[in-house]
């Protein structure tokens, strides 16, 4: 705004770097997508203004159909627009029938609009999106058309999108960079142009999942087809033919159904030229065993060429003795493989070549994420490192169980020198028997989220190192608690599950005004019927903005 004139520039674009480019006294506004009445406010401006008074039964009529074709623009304003832009010339509801059945087309393309608009220059969503495409350098457009393996409407987890990155070979970085650094950054670049939504955010309020809008992933798996970059074959469409890439495609994804009977190349298939595999399969599907098992020994047969394989989410009612196949050792080229949430319980004696001994780790100097099972049932002396893991994000250790000296099982005490050897991690996790909480670590001052299990043993003087914790906004803890005043300054989310010997919300939460979201999770009717107004503990809880209380357990 100039102070002088009292004029205004409004400069729109969808590259934010652009944006911060322009006065440094200007207002930097991000509009986000719209809800459902947003969305038909805008529709109803553009596309039927005043036409509530002069005919309410065609306003009606237009109306319905208004709101269906709302649908595929997901709260994405240049959609609505583009949409509102055409109805807007259309006078008759038969006119807008006729859009209604075409509606996606004419929003990607504009095409088929008629001899009306000929030689107006009217265009769809796509070729605006084009734009953001075309001015991306070469290793974005890479990033950017990876996404064209995931599902509609996926929510892809970032950590293993940047590493599948990584491994694709399409990040570099400088000698003094972490390249894992460099891939976030390429997200943050792609989030930056509107190219990619984010979903969540994490602990540390870095992103957490992300996914493409309908609009922008039609132009990704267009893009991804034209470059033969990516073969899709998705088993859960019946009706599409299950056409073989060709040797020019050197990705493939395969979208996996529940029902059908086999999963692999056919006996006059050759996937020899396939460097990247992803397979992908329905959230709490039960999978046939059998044919499981049959699809690993023969993708490990017939891809012998493979850089990435991400094999997760396998599991069964009937996998009991699933072990990762001796054949993936033949696979020399692999950069990345992951197996996560599939039922495999046992692998070839070649993974132990990574080490048994901790002092191996001194060469994984970039480690970001670290999760440690101790199988030592107590036989043994604890062993101390002097390793530092001064890059080390996220640690989880799990002691296991043995059993107890008269009854039961017990956890075996868990190892401080482990979790003090990582300085600077923000997320801990710990489970097993918990007797004490040393002082040194209050020394952890990234920490953000904290999970302790097997508890029972703690006591007060114990908890008191908790409230120390200079950054510390997620605790997941199960045992009576009590805070005072002052204690935890950062604190914002609490969780409560499962915790059937508490009895009460501890006492002085009235004091964290930091706190604004408490979940409490399957929990006993009594503890959660002292949180409603006039409940017992109503006034500890009553400053909270969002408490979900939800799976109540009344036996």
């Amino acid at each position: 705004m100039n102070e002088e004139t009292e004029s205004r520039i409004l400069l729109t674009t969808r590259n934010k770097e652009v944006a911060s480019c322009a006065e440094k006294n200007g207002f930097l506004f991000e509009p986000q997508s719209l809800n459902d009445d947003e969305s038909w406010e805008l529709f109803e401006k553009i596309a039927m203004y005043g036409m509530e008074n002069t005919n309410p039964k065609i306003y009606e009529q237009k109306k319905e159909l208004g709101m269906e074709m709302l649908q595929h623009c997901k709260g994405l304003p240049l959609a609505i627009t583009v949409l509102t832009g055409l109805l807007a010339r259309k006078d008759t509801v038969d006119e807008w029938n006729a859009v209604h059945k075409n509606v996606y087309a004419y929003l990607r393309r504009g095409t088929d609009l008629g001899p009306d608009y000929i030689g107006e220059g009217y265009e769809g969503v796509s070729w605006l999106l084009e734009l953001s495409y075309d001015n991306l350098p070469y290793y974005l457009k890479l990033c950017f058309l990876y996404l064209a393996q995931f599902p509609e409407d996926y929510e892809i987890p970032v950590s293993t999108l940047t590493k599948l990155w990584m491994a694709e070979g399409f990040i570099l970085s400088a000698s003094a960079e972490v390249m894992e650094d460099v891939s976030y950054r390429c997200l943050r670049e792609l989030v930056g142009r509107c190219m990619v939504q984010v979903g969540k955010h994490g602990s540390s309020k870095k992103i957490k999942t992300c996914h493409l809008h309908d609009l922008m992933r039609d132009l990704c798996m267009l893009k991804a087809k034209e470059g033969n970059f990516v073969h899709i074959i998705n088993y859960s469409v019946a009706s599409e033919t299950k056409e073989t890439p060709n040797s020019r495609v050197r990705r493939l994804a395969i979208y996996l159904d529940r029902m059908v009977d086999t999963y692999g190349p056919g006996k006059d298939e050759n996937y020899g030229h396939v460097r990247s595999l992803l397979y992908f399969v329905p959230r709490f599907s039960n999978l046939d065993a059998k044919v499981t098992k049959n699809l690993l020994r023969s993708l490990l047969k017939n891809f012998t060429l493979v850089r990435v394989l991400k094999f997760e989410g396998m599991h069964g009612r009937e996998f009991r003795e699933f072990k990762l196949p001796d054949e993936i050792g033949n696979l020399v080229h692999l950069r990345f493989l992951s197996v996560k949430d599939s039922d495999i319980n046992a692998v070839p004696s070649f993974i132990a070549n990574l080490g048994s001994d901790l002092d191996d780790f001194v060469k994984l100097t970039n480690l970001r994420k670290l999760e440690v099972i101790i199988f030592d049932r107590g036989e043994k002396k604890e062993k101390g490192t002097n390793i530092i893991f001064k890059h080390l994000q996220s640690l989880s250790v799990d002691t296991g169980l043995i059993p107890g000296l008269f009854s039961g099982f017990r956890g075996l005490p868990i190892p401080w020198n482990i979790v003090l050897s990582c300085p600077n991690i923000y997320k801990l996790r710990l489970r097993g028997e918990i007797t004490e909480l040393p002082e040194d670590l209050m020394c952890l001052t990234n920490l953000t989220k904290l999970t302790l299990s097997r508890t029972g043993n703690l006591k007060d003087d114990h908890i008191k190192v908790l409230e120390k914790l200079p950054s510390l906004r997620m605790l997941f803890l199960v045992k009576k608690w009590k805070v005072e005043q002052g204690a935890m300054p950062s604190f914002c989310r609490l969780q409560i599950r499962g915790c059937f010997d508490l009895e009460a919300v501890p006492d002085g939460l009235q004091y964290i005004t930091t706190l604004k979201e408490l979940t409490i999770d399957f929990m006993r009717l009594e503890f959660c019927s002292r949180l409603g107004e006039g409940g017992e503990d109503f006034y500890k809880i009553q400053h909270v903005q969002s408490i979900i209380i939800t799976n109540i357990w009344r036996h």
